[in-house]
């Protein structure tokens, strides 16, 4: 839990330097939507991290739109 219960979620798959799976949700989401974030070296000490969220309600519990743009 994060942020005092706000947040909730579980790892699916963690795979070192190069890739984290897991399933997350907003208390008043009625499911989980998904996260893949993905490290990808581009040489000269850079990494690119790729961020990929699936799975996002359209509303909350109570019937309030969710907009993306705040997550």
């Amino acid at each position: 839990m994060l942020f005092g219960g706000t947040i909730t979620g579980e790892y699916i798959s963690l795979e070192d330097n190069k890739r984290i799976e897991m399933k997350w949700k907003f208390k008043e989401w009625p499911e989980f939507g998904n996260c893949v974030i993905t490290f990808n070296s581009t040489g000269n000490a850079e990494t690119e991290v790729l961020v990929k969220i699936t799975g996002i309600p359209e509303h909350d519990e109570h019937g309030n739109f969710i907009h993306l743009d705040t997550i």
